[in-house]
């Protein structure tokens, strides 16, 4: 889950990251990726976004995220209604549309 440039600045801090180029002086408005607190704040972001779902579904680490499947196999159990698809795989994508719901709600894209 990428976010670094999803996350806008306050724009009381933009004056903070002023800079010179032959074009004149610019401000940052989004979060810069490798800044010193700019992991501190975008882990704080996602773990408060998904903080439903950690640490059963998901886990946030530094500045990636991991949707967990379950903890078991059920024995290449199919489902009932459709023997075509096993349970494990069915439950993971029920957690996965879940977790991507919130970030949708949230207001971020994500990309792989």
């Amino acid at each position: 889950m990428g976010g670094y440039d999803e996350r806008e600045l306050d724009v009381t801090t933009r004056p903070l990251t002023t800079f010179e180029t032959p074009l004149g002086r610019m401000q940052l408005t989004r979060l810069p990726q490798g800044a010193t607190n700019s992991v501190a704040v975008y882990q704080a972001q996602m773990t408060w976004i998904l903080q439903e779902e950690i640490p059963e579904s998901v886990g946030i680490f530094i500045d990636d995220g991991g949707i967990k499947g379950p903890r078991s196999l059920y024995n290449q159990e199919t489902l009932p209604e459709n023997p075509s698809i096993r349970r494990f795989i069915w439950e993971y994508s029920i957690t996965l549309e879940r977790v991507l719901f919130r970030i949708e709600e949230a207001g971020l894209t994500i990309s792989g």
